[in-house]
């Protein structure tokens, strides 16, 4: 597979994630290390403000390095976040798993709440190269 070029612009920086936006079209969420839940909950704030504000469908969220997230915010992500950014505008996302099997677990825990509610696509992926070439293909 051909490596995908990224130059991401960022957009929004803190301790623990770094929004970019890619080639003008998608918005990139790199988690950086774990985050209490005020940031957490910032960061995932801040997510659906540039989705709507650069009229953004898709999103790569690389979760790597992200750690556990408590069920409180699991619970916030499923009921408040997924609703809000489906309805800002997203409508595709690749998900770089977390490396350690709990952060796995996590994510895939957010997502199997939602799974029939959301109504853009999830995708998993163990690399962001190949998130970068499905999003590429939708």
């Amino acid at each position: 597979m051909e490596k995908i070029e990224v130059k991401p612009q960022i957009l929004f920086e803190n301790r623990s994630v770094t929004l970019s936006l890619l080639e003008g079209t998608m918005l990139l969420v790199t988690y950086k290390s774990w985050a209490n839940s005020e940031e957490y909950r910032l960061n995932l704030d801040k997510q659906v403000e540039l989705v709507k504000q650069h009229r953004l469908t898709k999103a790569v969220f690389d979760l790597r390095k992200m750690g556990v997230i408590s069920s409180e915010n699991q619970h916030y992500t499923s009921q408040v976040y997924m609703p809000r950014i489906t309805q800002a505008g997203l409508k595709h996302s690749a998900l770089i798993v977390p490396e350690d099997v709990f952060g796995q677990a996590s994510a895939k825990n957010v997502t199997n709440r939602v799974k029939n509610e959301v109504i853009f696509s999830v995708h998993y992926f163990n690399d962001l190269n190949h998130g970068l070439a499905w999003l590429a293909t939708v």
